[in-house]
C-alpha cells in the first residue's frame, strides 16, 4: 500500500487555514534503491513527523531496507 493510500485509510484530519485547505506531503527516500515512502498530512509538527518517521521506518523494513541511520529533510540526523 503507497503512503497516500495509507492516509486515506487512516483518515488523517487536514488543516483549514481560513477557507484554504492546507496539507503537508511528507517524503522518506532510501538512497540505495530509490525506495520512496509518501504521505499526505495535515500539518508539519513535530509530533506528526515524528509518528510519520516512525511509520516510514516500518514500511521499509517490511520491504526489506534496514535503515541505520535517518536523515531529516535538511541532510542532518
Amino acid at each position: 500500500m503507497s503512503g497516500p493510500a495509507v492516509a486515506r485509510e487512516l483518515d488523517l484530519p487536514r488543516t483549514t487555514v481560513g477557507a484554504i485547505n492546507r496539507e503537508c506531503l511528507h517524503v522518506a527516500i532510501d538512497d540505495a534503491s530509490r525506495l520512496v515512502y509518501a504521505e499526505v498530512l495535515a500539518d508539519e509538527k513535530q509530533e506528526t513527523a515524528c509518528a510519520f518517521r516512525v511509520r516510514a521506518i516500518t514500511w521499509f523494513e517490511r520491504h526489506g531496507v534496514t535503515v541505520a541511520r535517518p536523515m531529516s529533510g535538511n541532510g542532518s540526523a
